[in-house]
């Protein structure tokens, strides 16, 4: 990772006591040409650079996505969404140092008696421009491949689905709602819990991280309001080609 040079340090706290000289007043003068230039050149010297724009989506993936964000309805007990741990008052994270999933009351660092989660909640900006994900990196984009965890494999149908751009966060979206412990629950919770183990679980296999993929996207279809929004978002998917990826790549 570059570091700041400390000519860039001075000029950047340069900037900034202008700005609150005078209080709040907006009659502070703005930097001259000249130091906006060497500002400039000392960020380009240092490696920083502007993040990517995201790659365009239509309007109406983007809806399904944000109302498959904020839907339990993707959770095996259907009390958790994805956004219970993402909330957008706190940052997009839930103001927790460790996050509680299933059987968790509340939002944010109020919510209680979910079971804990081993790691906390991270912020969801611009992370299109990552090419991995999770704290260990489970998920990581190589060149022409995902790599993904154990008891995952997404298959061509599901994969060719991921918008490009965004396969690295699209595939992670897929896998919160397998998790026990996140968003599916345990054995005797839900008829999703009693699937057998995939992702998440020790000796979990590919075939049951599918298996919750199918009955996620039965639940999903089922409602006419989402099938309705599919069909707007993906209008050359006939019904029967719709898959658990073509959920994953609105919530990317």
């Amino acid at each position: 990772m570059s570091r700041f040079h400390p000519s860039l340090l001075a000029l950047s706290t340069g900037f900034l006591l202008t700005a609150c000289e005078g209080g709040t007043s907006s009659a502070s003068a703005p930097p001259s040409e000249l130091e906006v230039e060497a500002l400039r050149h000392e960020l380009f010297a240092a490696g920083v650079t502007p993040i990517a724009e995201p790659p365009v989506v239509s309007d109406e993936l983007f809806e399904l996505g944000r109302a498959l964000f904020f839907d339990p309805l993707l959770s095996g007990n259907q009390d958790v969404s994805c956004a219970t741990c993402h909330l957008p008052q706190f940052g997009t994270s839930d103001g927790r140092n460790l996050s509680a999933g299933v059987h968790g009351l509340g939002l944010g660092p109020e919510r209680g008696n979910g079971i804990m989660i081993a790691r906390n909640s991270p912020a969801l900006f611009d992370l299109h421009a990552r090419t991995s994900l999770f704290w260990d990196g489970r998920v990581e984009q190589d060149p022409g491949e995902l790599d993904l965890p154990d008891a995952v494999e997404i298959p061509f149908d599901m994969s060719a689905a991921f918008q490009p751009g965004l396969e690295v966060l699209a595939a992670q979206a897929m896998l919160p709602p397998v998790s026990r412990e996140e968003m599916r629950g345990e054995v005797a919770d839900n008829p999703l819990g009693d699937l057998g183990d995939g992702y998440g679980s020790s000796g979990g296999t590919p075939d049951n991280t599918q298996r919750v993929w199918l009955e996620l996207l039965l639940r999903v279809t089922a409602v006419p309001e989402y099938l309705q929004m599919l069909r707007a978002a993906y209008p050359e998917v006939l019904f029967d080609q719709f898959n658990f990826g073509h959920v994953g790549n609105a919530i990317a």
